[in-house]
């Protein structure tokens, strides 16, 4: 009985890669941005109090306590007031886990941003581009703090868009070092990042197609290659591989399993999504969390299933595409969701969404619950987002993949797609292949080697004659859609 593994209480930790190396950065420019980061969760601390009046803001013992009684009445369990207090005079830029967090989100950077972001670094940190802009000659890494908590502020008021932006990204860059890795912050918010009653649902066995090393390209022929594994590439492989079809999808991210999920914040940001963390639009109001990992959006996105609405679906027929205004359009809606058994009956709603609920319904407004795609689970684990451990959210690498893989569909993780190849000669255009780099995972299975450490291949796929769409599929298509109904 000894021998026996005892069953996870928590998952499994996935390590990360060394932060990627910024070139061209100088101590001076680093420590300009963290003098201006550490305005935006900045140390604060009872006036009689204050060891440090360079790096701390002070508040009396009399707004300390307002503070802490209201912060009593908004949380279920409120802590006491002498670590109230030490939460509020921690100082986050001083942990190694905030550094590192900021380091590797300056290295995930565009080259360009990057770029952008150390020059104006560097004018900050010298006295005529101080004065211009700030309006103080001194680098503002040399000035005290609520003298940098006023520079942001200013900034995010200003009349300049270039500069409420750049005081957007500051304030995103640090709210989120400070929110995943301050442990006072976690402890007192009470967030964990995973269920106190963790147990890992089951993992499927993908077999991923694995390359030699070597400096020759590898090339496949198969019937359809699909470039994404997420909702829209998973429901596609498995009905062309049911319906006989030759089925290969890409991913340019990698699989997790249950055991792994959900992830701490900050793993996830590096493997599960786009950009290695939230995007922001391009007016910095919006954040947009894309997938990025096997499973696409499908494993970082909460259970909710929702049918494209009327409105929609017209707005498509206008533009020419007609065939989202039939029944047959509905009838594939319905297949997919009756498939992940997505349905509103065993929905259990937190205390936000209850009071949501219940005030609509109050002031007469029609409001409902969301259905997810749970096949019938009441599903509430509350951290979908950093990828599901239960394996109860029917996404594609739960549901869809492995169907596809049992109909003989194969796979590929850590291919980046560069272009895709046409048949130009024909006159057809055609799409006939395509064209990526495939990188390895490490010698162990895990991913805490640079990717420019681990051996890569340029991969090609070639689509064999591609199949006539306009004939009837096969009879095995037949099974495909007794199945799905």
């Amino acid at each position: 009985m000894d021998d026996e593994p005892r069953p996870l209480t928590a998952p499994i930790p996935v390590i990360l890669p060394a932060p990627r190396k910024v070139e061209g950065y100088s101590e001076e420019q680093w420590q300009t941005l963290f003098a201006l980061l550490d305005a935006v969760t900045p140390s604060i601390v009872i006036d009689t109090e204050v060891p440090d009046t360079q790096n701390q803001l002070q508040i009396t013992e009399a707004q300390c306590l307002e503070a802490y009684e209201r912060t009593k009445k908004n949380v279920i369990n409120a802590p006491d007031y002498d670590k109230f207090k030490a939460y509020l005079g921690s100082r986050p830029v001083n942990t190694p886990e905030y550094v590192e967090h900021v380091k590797r989100f300056v290295g995930h950077l565009p080259k360009s941003s990057q770029q952008g972001l150390g020059r104006l670094l560097w004018h900050l940190n010298t006295r005529p581009g101080a004065l211009l802009a700030t309006g103080y000659r001194l680098p503002v890494k040399d000035q005290p703090l609520h003298i940098r908590e006023g520079i942001l502020q200013s900034w995010g008021n200003s009349w300049t868009t270039i500069l409420r932006r750049m005081v957007d990204s500051f304030f995103n860059m640090g709210k989120m070092a400070f929110a995943q890795h301050d442990q006072l912050f976690r402890e007192l918010s009470d967030y964990t990042d995973f269920a106190k009653d963790y147990k890992p649902g089951p993992t499927f066995d993908y077999k991923f197609m694995q390359f030699p090393a070597g400096d020759e390209p590898a090339v496949l022929d198969v019937d359809v290659v699909i470039v994404g594994s997420g909702c829209g590439g998973g429901v596609c492989a498995q009905v062309l591989a049911e319906a006989g079809h030759d089925v290969l999808v890409v991913d340019k991210g990698y699989y997790f399993p249950p055991s792994q999920l959900p992830m701490a914040a900050h793993a996830a940001n590096e493997f599960l999504f786009e950009g290695k963390a939230p995007l922001q639009t391009d007016d910095g109001r919006i954040g947009i969390v894309a997938g990025s990992s096997w499973g696409g959006g499908g494993t970082i996105n909460w259970s909710v299933s929702l049918q494209t609405q009327g409105f929609v679906r017209q707005e498509w027929a206008n533009a020419g595409l007609d065939f989202f205004m039939t029944q047959e359009f509905q009838q594939c809606l319905d297949r997919v969701c009756g498939v992940m058994g997505v349905s509103d009956k065993h929905v259990r709603h937190n205390h936000g969404a209850q009071v949501i609920l219940d005030g609509a319904h109050k002031l007469g407004w029609n409001a409902k619950a969301c259905p997810q795609n749970t096949n019938g689970a009441e599903h509430y684990c509350g951290r979908c987002h950093n990828g599901c451990g239960s394996g109860e959210k029917q996404g594609p690498a739960v549901c869809w993949l492995p169907a596809a893989s049992r109909s003989g569909a194969r796979f590929i993780e850590g291919l980046e797609v560069s272009k895709v190849v046409f048949d130009k000669k024909s006159g057809s255009n055609k799409a006939i292949g395509i064209v990526g780099k495939w990188t390895s995972r490490d010698k162990d299975g895990g991913l805490k080697t640079p990717e420019s450490e681990r051996p890569t291949i340029v991969d090609e796929e070639r689509v064999k004659e591609p199949p006539n769409w306009q004939e009837p599929l096969p009879s095995s298509s037949l099974r495909s859609a007794r199945k799905l109904r």
